[in-house]
């Protein structure tokens, strides 16, 4: 749960970075505000055509939305 939350703040600040609402970046990723909503709270998409969505809403590179999860995913494994 620690490292679903660390990926929703990260994914916050890249929005808020690129001076987008939820609603906005929602809509540009092709997702539901409660969607969205729940992946700034934690949940992290397990689905990679979705992260590439995201990336592209936010407009950064997809590597580092990957780079992301994949961090998350291993701190578990520690």
């Amino acid at each position: 749960m620690v490292w679903g939350r660390m990926f929703g703040h990260c994914i916050c600040e890249s929005r808020k970075g690129a001076c987008l609402s939820i609603e906005q970046t929602a809509r540009r990723a092709g997702m539901g505000i409660a969607e969205w909503t729940a992946i700034e709270e934690g949940q992290v998409p397990q689905d990679i055509t979705r992260l590439r969505a995201m990336a592209a809403a936010m407009k950064i590179r997809f590597d580092q939305i990957v780079m992301l999860v994949l961090l998350c995913e291993r701190a578990w494994q520690l």
